[in-house]
């Protein structure tokens, strides 16, 4: 009895071959014997932040230094 895909066989057409191989039911080569682990990579070196004058080019809403910075230029303008 042959077994009818999820979706007929005009859906089989539209699966991705690793699912169309489920379907085939045909044994993965070399399955039998125990399977390797991936070796890990290599963690990227974490660097250091530097500690110094940092600008940013935008304020956030509502915080001491965008109050500071709104009052700066009303003084500017009078």
């Amino acid at each position: 009895m042959p077994i009818i895909p999820i979706g007929g066989f005009a859906g089989f057409a539209q699966q991705t071959p690793a699912v169309q191989s489920l379907y085939r039911g045909r044994a993965r080569a070399g399955s039998s014997g125990r399977r390797r682990r991936k070796k890990k990579a290599a963690a990227a070196p974490r660097r250091k932040r530097r500690a110094g004058k940092r600008t940013l080019k935008r304020l956030k809403k509502g915080s001491a230094a965008a109050k500071r910075y709104m009052a700066k230029i009303r003084r500017m303008r009078k």
